[in-house]
C-alpha cells in the first residue's frame, strides 16, 4: 500500500477487517480449514468401513463357494 499516510490506513483498515471476530476474514478462513478437517476424518471413517464390509462380504462369498 506505499508508505503514505493513505496507504497506511487503508493497510490498517484491511488488517481489522481480516481480524474482526467471527465476521472476519481470518475467522471465517479457520472455520472452514476446521470443517474440512472434519470432513476429511468423516471420509477415512467411511474409507475403513468400506473396506471392512468388502473384506466381509469377500469372506462371505468366498465360503459360499467351497460348500
Amino acid at each position: 500500500m506505499g508508505d503514505y499516510p493513505s496507504g497506511r490506513q487503508l493497510a490498517a483498515k484491511f488488517g481489522s477487517k481480516a481480524g474482526n471476530g467471527s465476521t472476519g476474514a481470518a475467522d471465517l478462513l479457520q472455520q472452514f480449514a476446521d470443517e474440512l478437517k472434519r470432513k476429511a476424518e468423516l471420509f477415512r471413517e467411511a474409507k475403513k468401513n468400506y473396506q471392512a464390509t468388502d473384506e466381509q462380504i469377500s469372506g462371505d462369498l468366498g465360503r459360499g463357494i467351497q460348500w
